[in-house]
């Protein structure tokens, strides 16, 4: 508690331009930091802040070796072993109890689940695996079964039962299917939850309903938050180019971590390139390098990005461009199609498609020698 109240107090101080009193009194600060190593989502940005404020200080280094722990652990927080643990213990616990029983009986197992998570976020890993699993075979029958045990009133105020829904919805692109299970209790969506309403927004944008998809958005309470304006954004990406990058510039400020800061400078950087707003390829650049600077693990689109921001204002040969590329892995379809969406000059774009059916062409070859 004492370190929390300290770093907001020190924090507000540097931010409002009184860097004298902070670098008087962050020495304490500090010590509690190296000595409890208890960092909260906040720390890695107070710390940013704290050492653009002590440059040339001889706490500055000091800062700076807290910012990369806190960077760190943030990442780690992303999913631990320990997560992986519980979401391969829990899968294994579905698949053997219930995935050889009936639909009804599938769905009834749900309940049982959801008494051992306190709270299963409509897009967490674990959601998308137990989605696999109850969608794997007859989705649709998954999905009248589903309502006819449950109900309309549970199934929309439930993140899991939303996601079987609108993943089923994707899967099948019938619309029939929307007509059927989602627009009759639209009403419903708008009088439940925030989340709920930014869930189906973000599915009628899309299967390209932005119609519904925006007045969903309208009916959201709390718009200041990182899960409107990430969720706002994309949905209103192509259809009011310049509200989206305003909105992702607010989901900027109000990303907590940064895993969700590296996905937004990407977003920023990608909007600018797929609009091709060339007076604004310097702000592109600086956002791609912080994206991938921050960027978790596993997540590939700011490289993939960068690559097309390389191409579209660079003018080295596009190959070998696309060949750096592959030093830190393969160049996948969807990979190539998010590229190339990206590039706004012919020339260039024609280079990058040549190149990458050269490139099919070699995987092929390798792997037919390989077998």
């Amino acid at each position: 508690g004492l370190m929390w109240a300290l770093s907001s107090y020190w924090y507000a101080l540097c931010c409002s331009g009184q860097q004298l009193i902070v670098r008087k009194k962050l020495p304490e600060l500090i010590d509690l930091f190296e000595r409890f190593e208890l960092y909260d989502e906040d720390t890695f940005f107070q710390f940013q802040e704290f050492s653009g404020a002590l440059k040339g200080d001889l706490l500055h280094d000091r800062c700076i070796a807290i910012l990369e722990s806190a960077k760190v652990r943030a990442k780690l927080r992303e999913l631990g072993p320990f997560d992986l643990e519980f979401f391969d213990a829990l899968e294994a616990s579905v698949v053997e109890t219930i995935g050889n029983g009936s639909e009804a009986s599938r769905i009834g197992e749900i309940e049982g689940i959801l008494s051992h998570v306190s709270k299963l976020a409509v897009n967490s890993k674990l959601s998308r695996s137990l989605i696999e699993n109850y969608l794997r075979t007859n989705p649709l029958d998954t999905i009248s079964t589903l309502f006819n045990q449950q109900g309309s009133v549970r199934i929309f105020s439930n993140p899991l039962y939303c996601r079987l829904v609108t993943e089923c919805g994707l899967r099948l692109r019938d619309e029939g299917f929307t007509k059927g299970f989602v627009v009759p209790y639209l009403d419903l969506i708008k009088g439940g939850e925030d989340w709920a309403k930014l869930h189906y927004a973000i599915y009628f944008e899309r299967i390209g309903d932005d119609e519904r998809s925006q007045s969903l958005l309208e009916c959201v309470h709390k718009k200041s938050t990182f899960a409107y304006m990430n969720t706002a954004a994309n949905c209103y990406t192509n259809s009011n180019p310049q509200l989206a990058y305003d909105l992702n510039l607010g989901a900027l400020k109000a990303a907590k971590t940064p895993a969700r800061r590296s996905r937004i400078l990407n977003n920023l950087c990608a909007q600018i390139l797929r609009f091709g707003w060339v007076t604004s390829y310097n702000d592109a650049r600086i956002f791609i390098d912080e994206s991938i600077s921050l960027k978790p693990e596993h997540f590939y689109w700011p490289e993939r990005t960068e690559l097309a921001l390389n191409i579209e204002t660079g003018a080295e040969p596009v190959s070998d461009l696309c060949d750096l590329f592959l030093v830190n892995g393969r160049m996948s379809d969807r990979a190539a199609k998010h590229v190339s969406s990206l590039i706004s000059k012919p020339d260039r774009k024609m280079e990058f498609l040549s190149w990458f059916e050269e490139y099919q062409r070699r995987e092929v070859v390798s792997t037919a020698a390989s077998v």
